[in-house]
């Protein structure tokens, strides 16, 4: 895949205040809500994720005839969402257990939109998924996990990482419209041996979220509870 410094230093960013959001989130000795500004920290990282899925889909999309090169990525994101599930089934209370989070959320629409979508379509999607954002809301409180996995309110599960499908599918529509443009104007910033050891965290995100999320886990639920 091609890279862009600009995309890896806004990711590099963003994994450093999730990685400070979790320290919260996933400390069961930490009871929600959390003071405010760790709760901003939480939704400007998860949100800005999920921005750049759409922005990477529509950059670095290439035509592949080799089916597994073509969703070799998205299969790798989607084993490692597999492993942190496995983990949190056997190291956390199953109330918390994690069955669809945000790597299940990025693997899903990265394969979905691997091949990118034409703008005529996108605009249409956004509307459709805010429709489908307020339907699922308006919808009783369940525990299904399948009615979760699309939206609307939780009864008595407390995942401690859900993403749930119509509540951010626009924001990776948003971010393809972001990235059609970024790639017509060529947009990026210049490396320096002190950026790109900064990005790579941003470069390694996958690994390093499939990681740490792992170790938290095991380290507050097994450890230090």
């Amino acid at each position: 895949m091609n890279r862009n410094n600009l995309i890896d230093t806004i990711r590099s960013f963003a994994f450093i205040l999730m990685l400070y959001y979790h320290l919260y989130s996933l400390n069961p000795k930490i009871k929600y809500p959390y003071p405010k500004t760790i709760m901003n920290i939480g939704e400007i990282s998860r949100t800005t994720f999920v921005l750049l899925v759409g922005v990477s889909i529509e950059m670095f999309k290439k035509e592949e005839n080799n089916l597994f090169k073509k969703y070799k990525k998205p299969l790798l994101i989607l084993l490692c969402a597999g492993l942190i599930s496995l983990t949190s089934y056997y190291v956390v209370p199953n109330d918390k257990f994690i069955f669809f989070g945000v790597l299940h959320f990025i693997g899903l629409v990265t394969l979905l939109f691997k091949s990118g979508l034409k703008t005529i379509y996108i605009i249409p999607l956004i509307i459709f998924s805010l429709y489908m954002k307020n339907y699922m809301y308006s919808l009783k409180a369940t525990d299904n996990y399948l009615q979760i996995i699309f939206g609307g309110y939780v009864k008595t599960l407390n995942p401690l990482d859900t993403f749930q499908i119509f509540n951010w599918l626009h924001i990776v529509l948003v971010g393809m419209l972001i990235g059609k443009v970024l790639k017509k104007m060529n947009i990026d910033i210049k490396t320096n041996k002190y950026l790109d050891k900064f990005n790579y965290i941003g470069k390694h995100s996958l690994e390093l979220y499939t990681i740490h999320i792992i170790i938290f886990m095991i380290y507050f639920y097994k450890f230090n509870n």
